[in-house]
């Protein structure tokens, strides 16, 4: 008898533990549905300038600077591709004292910016990105990869979201990026729109969808997706000393600039289905 229940017991044991082996293989990674090789780093080199005419020799350096955040690609033809970001990390001002007098001359120096834009994707290559056009009202900037097809894009979600929905989000906050691997996601929840508040490049306040997200400087571009992996916002502002949220345009309008770049780019020649 006593054998007998060993055997029992022997018998329970290894069906529990084939039961938990079982349940290990089938865990997913719950980002894994993630686009993660639609995510670009932008690192845009800036040079501001005070120039006396149009002639590079009368051009003199007052200042420089690397702005680094965070971008997705949304179309891709087969020939070129194209990406997202923040309207404001494509779009810079002169810093104060750009304007300057010649004394000899009394010319007013004119401030000039020179601006070289780089991406780079997950296990990709640095690629010069060309600023096809920004839209100040919704802090969106969309970028061109010539001669560059992407493996993966990030597609929009066809209904906006509702309070409470889990998000997530691929970023680079502060440059945190490794193009062998290492790409950061958060995971958050939309809280709800608000309005009246001052877009980061300026103009009437706007409304704004806030989501409780992590971010900070370099988050900036950033794309906000539902549970299926699909577009509802990019991040667009992150708060002073309180780095557990964001706010991003509203889902019509970063959907509607994403739909028009998807239509011209896949209605281009070069298109390959």
């Amino acid at each position: 008898m006593a054998s007998r229940a060993s055997l029992a017991i022997l018998t329970i044991f290894l069906a529990a533990m084939s039961v938990t082996q079982a349940g290990c293989r089938t865990v997913r990674n719950g980002t894994s549905h993630l686009p993660r090789q639609a995510f670009i780093f932008i690192h845009n080199q800036i040079v501001f300038q005070a120039c006396l005419s149009d002639d590079d020799d009368d051009c003199t350096t007052i200042g420089q600077g690397l702005y680094t955040g965070s971008g997705f690609l949304v179309a891709s033809n087969g020939v070129h591709s194209w990406g997202i970001t923040a309207g404001h990390l494509c779009v810079q001002e002169p810093p104060a004292g750009a304007v300057m007098t010649d004394p000899e001359t009394g010319r007013t120096a004119t401030p000039k910016i020179r601006s070289k834009m780089r991406v780079i994707w997950m296990g990709g290559q640095w690629i010069d990105a060309v600023v096809e056009e920004v839209h100040p009202n919704l802090d969106l900037c969309v970028l061109r990869l010539e001669n560059v097809r992407a493996e993966q894009v990030v597609e929009v979600a066809s209904s906006p979201p509702q309070q409470g929905d889990r998000v997530y989000v691929l970023s680079a906050p502060l440059g945190t990026f490794d193009d062998r691997g290492m790409l950061l996601t958060f995971e958050g929840y939309y809280s709800g729109s608000t309005s009246d508040i001052p877009p980061p490049m300026g103009g009437r306040p706007m409304t704004f969808d806030a989501y409780t997200v992590p971010s900070t400087g370099g988050s900036s571009g950033s794309p906000i997706m539902n549970a299926a992996g699909e577009l509802v916002g990019v991040t667009s502002v992150a708060l002073r000393n309180f780095e557990n949220m964001c706010l991003s345009p509203s889902y019509v309008g970063v959907t509607a600039v994403v739909r028009a770049v998807q239509e011209r780019a896949y209605s281009r020649p070069g298109d390959d289905g």
